[in-house]
């Protein structure tokens, strides 16, 4: 890899546990995935409204990309 650096084991035995964050993130996560379901179908609502053919009529070369 590119820019690796080796470290000493001592130095990395050393670092602080970070489980107490990783068992926030995670709880975080399960928060917010309800959340995230509904994003979709707002998602999916703004699509189905979105005015293509004026948009393609202002920006033709982004046809390929909707």
């Amino acid at each position: 890899v590119p820019g690796i650096q080796p470290a000493e084991v001592t130095k990395l035995l050393a670092r602080p546990s970070i489980k107490d964050f990783k068992e926030a993130l995670l709880n975080r996560v399960q928060e917010l995935t309800p959340l995230a379901a509904g994003k979709e179908s707002k998602l999916d609502e703004l699509i189905s409204q979105f005015p293509q053919a004026d948009f393609l009529q202002s920006f033709p070369f982004l046809k390929e990309y909707l």
